[in-house]
């Protein structure tokens, strides 16, 4: 049987997905994570409200605005995104 994922965690792997394709460290405003993968800005910023919660990114305000990976990619593993978003 094959796995379905929810639409919300759908959505949080293709952003993140955008994230892991910069370089380390590099923060992306909102809505052009949400630009390049087609997701809509408004559903994506409640998710990754979700995801900052869970230390899986970082937001940052001011000059540098946006959000990064908090860690590096590989460490990040599908499990823990599941469970930010879908608990």
């Amino acid at each position: 049987m094959p796995l379905r994922i929810g639409r919300e965690s759908a959505y949080a792997i293709a952003g993140l997905l955008a994230l892991a394709a910069k370089p380390r460290g590099t923060v992306m405003l909102l809505r052009d994570i949400a630009g390049s993968r087609d997701v809509p800005c408004t559903f994506l910023a409640k998710i990754f409200q979700k995801l900052v919660r869970s230390g899986i990114v970082v937001s940052s305000r001011g000059a540098v605005r946006g959000y990064a990976l908090a860690r590096r990619k590989s460490d990040i593993n599908v499990k823990e995104i599941f469970i930010a978003i879908e608990w």
